[in-house]
């Protein structure tokens, strides 16, 4: 009897940024401003700027990571006054981050008292779209970055706003001709962005959607905690192979001989990024079911994770791991490799899952074979009873993360 119907492609979203470079002063690519994009198109698209917002940091954080998007430079967000209420910055690294703070956004005590927790806490803060006004004078002291509208104000009006906020650190936003870089480079600028210099850029990625239940759990296992259970993390994890697959693709530092389990996982990653990750996907739209093939799918991983535990427990935690990463494998089988090839898996784990070779690949193999209606079960004495448990280890723990 199979574990599953087959082996069907995951499910999947697709997840947009834009990104524009900003250039600085002779130095060349300084870093790039994240923007909303709903799809592919090159426009920004959107009617509630909390949700556009919260949109782009959760590709940042979560779906794309910031390695991939800035290639380790300055990442620029911007933020609205909910997103400085809710203080999401602290959700970010500390270093390479600019939050650019939306015109709209007014000075009153609540904003005022959130950002100066913030840049006490060393977080970096702009005004995006500055022009000098009774309403934002008072965020200037929490700011260090300016950001000036070349095209939004007179030439005269914006030669004065260069001249007066010259002690911030000025950056020139739709610079559109040469003229203006050079105009722009005389008055003093430190940075420069626009047409003239770069267009945005689209960039897109396809991925199985996590489900709110798993996020939710994880965070009642981690938010807080002085001492961390990383085995009862590991077990929640489990449960929802899309969220590992994040894991897996916006880890900043991997470790140098790579990850061939949970536990490895959440302890490359850091519970703070889990956090900050599982934080901002309880905050987004999402479902709070699991699909429907997920029982199947985790039955594979667990019936995986019985073989293995034969040899040891070590293997058996390996087992667990490459199976559930089977479980959110394109089909195409030349994008599941380049998919391998993307991950920081230890060697083994990566073999295992691209050649089936080793003891975690042999566990694979089989598991396949039996699902795809190879080998017969028939002539495996004990498999049902093996197929039974898996399927009752996947059910179980389901169920406890949705009661």
């Amino acid at each position: 009897m199979p574990v599953s119907e087959g082996q069907k492609p995951p499910a999947t979203r697709t997840v947009h940024v834009g990104k524009q470079p900003i250039f600085g002063r002779g130095e060349g690519l300084i870093g790039y401003e994240l923007l909303y994009r709903s799809g592919p198109a090159n426009v920004a698209d959107f009617t509630d700027g909390d949700q556009a917002s919260l949109a782009v940091m959760l590709t940042a954080l979560v779906d794309m990571g910031l390695p991939a998007l800035t290639g380790g430079r300055t990442a620029f967000i911007n933020l609205t006054r909910n997103g400085v209420l809710c203080e999401f910055p602290r959700l970010f690294p500390k270093d390479k981050m600019v939050f650019e703070i939306l015109e709209d956004v007014t000075s009153d005590e609540d904003v005022m008292l959130a950002l100066r927790r913030m840049v006490g806490d060393g977080y970096t803060f702009a005004l995006d779209d500055f022009v000098e006004s009774e309403r934002n004078s008072r965020l200037l002291e929490y700011v260090r970055i300016l950001k000036l509208d070349i095209q939004g104000m007179e030439p005269a009006e914006f030669e004065r706003h260069a001249r007066k906020f010259a002690a911030f650190r000025l950056i020139a936003e739709k610079v559109e001709t040469r003229e203006q870089h050079e105009r722009c480079f005389d008055l003093g600028f430190a940075a420069f962005q626009g047409y003239y210099l770069s267009r945005p850029k689209v960039v897109s990625c396809v991925l199985p959607p996590v489900s709110r239940s798993t996020v939710l759990s994880l965070l009642l296992v981690l938010k807080g905690k002085h001492i961390v259970d990383v085995s009862a993390a590991a077990n929640v994890l489990a449960t929802d192979p899309a969220l590992l697959l994040r894991i897996m693709r916006v880890m900043p530092e991997p470790p140098a001989h790579g990850i061939a389990t949970l536990a490895e996982a959440i302890h490359a990653l850091g519970v703070d990024h889990l956090v900050a990750m599982c934080t901002l996907l309880a905050l987004a739209p999402g479902d709070d079911e699991p699909p429907p093939e997920a029982e199947g799918v985790l039955a594979r991983a667990r019936l995986c994770e019985i073989l293995g535990s034969v040899t040891s427990r070590t293997e058996a935690a390996e087992a667990l791991f490459a199976g559930l990463l089977l479980a959110v494998a394109p089909a195409d089988g030349r994008e599941r490799l380049e998919l391998w090839q993307s991950l920081p898996l230890a060697a083994s784990t990566r073999d295992a899952l691209a050649r089936h070779t080793g003891s975690v690949g042999a566990i694979l193999s089989a598991v396949l074979s039996f699902e795809a209606g190879i080998v017969d079960p028939a002539s495996v004495p004990g498999i049902d009873r093996l197929m039974d448990d898996a399927r009752k280890r996947a059910r179980a723990a389901r169920e406890l993360l949705l009661t």
